[in-house]
């Protein structure tokens, strides 16, 4: 990879992410000598585009070591290893389209590991995440700053930043769902530092606010949320059902289906209403 110019390397990349991707378990042999090749890319400072499809290739070699059945154990030895080089180039990169990828890479790790941290291990990351949003936010507000003359390059930036925060939000999403119960602890952390803020600013922020809660609702359920605190998240997805903006109200329509959905633990039943069953018994 040293030899070779640019274009080169990102097509080499390319290819080894195909081969991954369609190969499955076949592939799983060849993790080992993938790593090392894309690790290194990671960092390439020469073309985020590099650095870019280095971090979404270690998601699938993830998913080629969970296709060939390796012990768990292993699968999350490799798993960490794969998050900490993802969270280590996230922290030096500049770039923040490929900032982006980091944290999508990283909700499709912890996906394909399920549940695996302890909870000072999930507070830590949540903490990390809470941090990269202050950052971001941080950024925002820089870049409102400059002149209209540089309208549209910051614009673009701007665009990006939030794109970043919004897979900041489905990190936390993947995080609520894996580690239910690590997660319960800090939801007050998450709800008054990120959502309770961004409800009260422009859309892109409550946008950010109300697919954090849509998660939280669906996947921690009465049963971690409480009674009480539910109610306080389903009022808010309720009163977005009836907005006037169009993305609010098609996310706050989404979140209301939620009432309708099996709890995560009963995600390979039937979604088949309990009416529905009713009926077939009594045709018995």
């Amino acid at each position: 990879m040293h030899t070779l110019d640019v274009e080169e390397k990102e097509g080499v990349l390319c290819m080894l992410k195909t081969f991954a991707s369609t190969l499955k378990e076949e592939y799983a042999q060849y993790v080992e000598e993938t790593v090392k090749i894309v690790e290194p890319m990671l960092s390439f400072s020469a073309d985020p585009k590099i650095r870019q499809v280095a971090a979404s290739i270690l998601p699938e070699l993830l998913n080629c070591l969970n296709a060939a059945t390796i012990p768990k154990e292993s699968l999350v030895v490799a798993g960490k290893r794969f998050a900490d080089a993802l969270i280590l180039a996230h922290n030096k990169d500049e770039s923040v389209e490929t900032k982006s990828i980091h944290m999508l890479a990283l909700g499709k790790i912890y996906r394909t590991l399920g549940h695996f941290m302890t909870l000072a291990h999930t507070k830590a990351l949540i903490a990390k995440i809470l941090n990269y949003f202050k950052q971001s936010d941080e950024q925002l507000n820089m870049l409102r700053e400059y002149d209209a003359d540089r309208e549209e390059e910051v614009q673009k930036a701007m665009q990006e930043e939030e794109e970043y925060q919004m897979n900041l939000a489905h990190l936390l999403g993947t995080l609520t769902l894996t580690h239910r119960d690590e997660f319960t602890s800090q939801v007050l952390v998450v709800y008054r530092t990120i959502v309770e803020p961004y409800l009260s600013l422009h859309t892109q922020y409550q946008k950010i606010a109300l697919v954090i809660i849509t998660d939280l609702v669906e996947f921690l359920t009465t049963e971690l949320l409480g009674i009480e605190l539910y109610k306080q998240l389903a009022a808010i997805i309720i009163g977005y059902a009836a907005s006037a903006e169009h993305e609010l109200k098609q996310l706050g329509c989404k979140g209301c289906l939620l009432y309708t959905s099996p709890s995560p633990r009963d995600r390979q039943k039937s979604r088949m209403p309990s009416s529905a069953c009713k009926k077939k018994k009594k045709k018995k």
